[in-house]
């Protein structure tokens, strides 16, 4: 499944991908080490702005995308998850079926991010979202 996966984003980069963000956010760029520690739960504010984070099931291809670009890959994040689960009680950000949900849950939400593809940037724009790039890894 993770090949397939891997097979439908083959050639897309961190450049195809984009933030969004409820229109009341005030920052306008993440980092890569940001955006992980948000997606991880352990940072929920950002300039002092509160931040949720919204992702895809995870064997949807757009969040095994966004692992990609954003994790390291030796990073069990399905284990991470379990653990901080049965340790804490913590349990992952909220998962969306698709994109079209993704947009429109920011939009009514606010302090809300997400990550969809760079080909519905008119669709974020057209309902008000802050459009933040996706950042570049560090090196």
């Amino acid at each position: 499944m993770l090949m397939f996966a891997c097979l439908l984003w083959l050639g897309q980069s961190d450049a195809d991908l984009i933030l969004v963000a409820h229109p009341r956010v005030e920052f306008r760029s993440i980092t890569v080490r940001e955006l992980q520690l948000i997606y991880l739960k352990r940072m929920d504010r950002l300039q002092k702005q509160r931040v949720v984070p919204l992702q895809y099931r995870h064997d949807h291809p757009m969040q095994k995308l966004f692992e990609r670009l954003v994790m390291d890959p030796h990073f069990d994040l399905d284990n991470y998850w379990y653990e901080q689960q049965v340790q804490a009680g913590e349990r992952p950000p909220q998962a969306v079926p698709d994109e079209a949900h993704l947009l429109v849950y920011v939009s009514r939400n606010p302090g809300h991010i997400g990550f969809v593809s760079a080909k519905l940037l008119e669709d974020a724009r057209g309902l008000g979202l802050v459009i933040i790039p996706f950042p570049k890894p560090p090196g």
